[in-house]
């Protein structure tokens, strides 16, 4: 299954996003929408990935991250944790990881990108690191020195948008 594009697919606003901006580029067939299932308390977006995908025709993917919440404490993973603004919905290094994840497959699939929905308003606010354009553009040197290829790109349309202009691009898409 030869594809050009992975897209990091939550089933949110900001990846679904990210998933019809590919779709602008490339066609259907070669695109693969990849989800993590790391014991999330909103999975109900993952069904909603693998809704989008079938009514695009997209092929969809979900990769079992489970031990993500074995190994660090926050909101999202762990139940126990009131949801609120701010930092208890940081699960550290979860981007990143799922970007080089996201990469090796892509290398795997011939293609050369990824999207991924940062947004480095994120990074600012709620101290979301790994959302930060300085974080991705190293991100991105490494993974082109890990798959020894100079053209791999993360992209991140997102990334310098507010979740206000989002909502104005969704109706033209």
């Amino acid at each position: 299954m030869r594809k050009k594009a992975v897209v990091v697919h939550s089933g949110g606003m900001d990846s679904t996003l990210c998933l019809a901006l590919a779709m602008r580029e490339f066609a259907k067939e070669d695109i693969l929408s990849l989800s993590f299932s790391y014991k999330q308390r909103h999975s109900t977006e993952l069904q909603a990935a693998e809704k989008i995908c079938q009514l695009w025709g997209i092929d969809h993917v979900v990769a079992d991250l489970s031990t993500l919440a074995q190994i660090t404490h926050n909101a999202l993973t762990d139940p126990t944790i009131p949801i609120e603004s701010g930092n208890t919905t940081l699960v550290v290094g979860r981007n990143g990881l799922m970007a080089r994840l996201a990469a090796i497959y892509a290398h795997e699939l011939g293609a050369n990108c990824i999207y991924i929905g940062v947004m480095e308003l994120e990074a600012h606010e709620v101290g979301y690191r790994d959302c930060s354009e300085e974080y991705v553009k190293l991100k991105e040197k490494i993974l082109q020195l890990d798959l020894d290829n100079p053209h791999f790109e993360i992209r991140t349309p997102l990334i310098h948008m507010k979740k206000k202009m989002k909502r104005q691009i969704l109706p033209i898409l």
